[in-house]
């Protein structure tokens, strides 16, 4: 009898649970991607992924978080 091996599966990844608010502008903050992504240097797991960015002056900015109702959640496409 053989026996049953375990396949991983895969885990769906959920919606953001915050959104981060710039107080410069009032406008969405967003976080630079990482520069080392999909790389398997030391570098990449030592490296911040950097401070919050205003999308309206690009400016290095202070943030306010505030929790994402989950009726209201966008929709997040899943590549």
């Amino acid at each position: 009898m053989k026996k049953q091996s375990r396949k991983p599966r895969p885990t769906p990844k959920g919606s953001p649970v915050y959104s981060y608010t710039s107080q410069c502008c009032n406008a969405p903050a967003t976080k630079p991607p990482c520069q080392y992504l999909g790389s398997k240097s030391k570098e990449a797991a030592t490296q911040g992924l950097g401070t919050f960015r205003c999308t309206a002056c690009h400016k290095v900015c202070t943030c306010k978080r505030t929790k994402i109702a989950l009726d209201k959640a966008p929709d997040v496409a899943v590549e």
